[in-house]
């Protein structure tokens, strides 16, 4: 037996950072970037025929996933993940199964191939946030780990790391809007997740204790984390990285204009900000 785990946050929250300290334990198998399920939910859960398992594009999947290198597993593992999804699901599979089920066997048959003994097995991938309703109904087993850092220094790290990206935000404003729509939708879900399946960190403590943390997620997937696996995961931490906003000039009126809902995620995340006054929100809003 395995427990599913999906470790999701905004863009530039340290997500990758914490991905890459948990993947190396030898009792967890953590994708980063694997976006399997990501590519599921939109190509079969969407798929308007009305036998998808009739119509699955594996082989457009299996090319998208590595597109660019997944992380947090071995070349070998990524091929044979490649490997499954072309060659381990018929169509004659899935004659009698709904979406979700075909969803499930797939993910779960792709993961099962490359688990070996751990007893963590998910993937890290910021847009799961996108899809949370989703992936909620179709493992509701599953246990998510939230990690969220402060908007301000969040914005500032969109603008310098993805200037030149097409997508990239062009404005403080920007970045802090991005950054409470898509934490607003974990904040929209989490209560249809039971408490005892999701774990919430700030960045902040991530950067400051790091080992105490990492116990406390250890504690959260059930898994040992020994005294050396922690000492050296944490040393991975650069504390001077952790807030680069502070010299970032936010407009807090054209914030306040254009996402009122910027506050109500803010201040139910922990984030306050006295620049303007707070109006009341619903995160209906986002």
């Amino acid at each position: 037996m395995y427990s599913i785990l999906f470790l999701i946050g905004a863009q530039r929250s340290c997500t990758t950072l914490l991905a890459k300290m948990l993947a190396p334990h030898p009792a967890i198998l953590l994708t980063i970037e694997g976006k399997l399920l990501y590519y599921l939910i939109t190509w079969v859960a969407r798929d308007p025929f009305i036998n998808p398992g009739a119509h699955l594009r594996l082989d457009e999947i299996a090319h998208s996933i590595t597109r660019r290198p997944v992380t947090g597993i071995s070349e070998l593992e990524q091929h044979r993940m490649r490997r499954a999804l072309l060659t381990r699901f018929r169509p004659s599979r899935f004659r009698t199964m709904d979406r979700r089920e075909i969803i499930r066997t797939i993910w779960c048959g792709v993961y099962e191939e490359i688990k070996g003994n751990r007893v963590v097995i998910g993937d890290k991938y910021n847009e799961y946030l996108l899809q949370l309703p989703e992936i909620i109904g179709l493992f509701p087993e599953a246990r998510f780990i939230f990690l969220h850092r402060n908007p301000v220094d969040a914005a500032e790290s969109m603008m310098r790391s993805f200037k030149d990206r097409p997508w990239a935000v062009e404005t403080p404003e920007d970045g802090l809007r991005k950054w409470a729509q898509w934490n607003g939708e974990w904040l929209r879900w989490r209560s249809t997740v039971p408490p005892a399946h999701r774990l919430e960190i700030a960045a902040t403590c991530l950067f400051s204790k790091p080992e105490e943390t990492m116990r406390s997620i250890g504690d959260f997937l059930r898994v040992e984390f020994a005294p050396k696996y922690l000492s050296e995961v944490a040393g991975w931490i650069q504390p001077d990285r952790a807030g680069r906003g502070q010299g970032l000039v936010v407009d807090w009126i054209s914030v306040q204009e254009q996402a009122p809902y910027f506050w109500t995620v803010s201040n139910a995340l922990g984030y306050r900000h006295e620049r303007v006054k707070m109006p009341t929100a619903s995160l209906s809003a986002s």
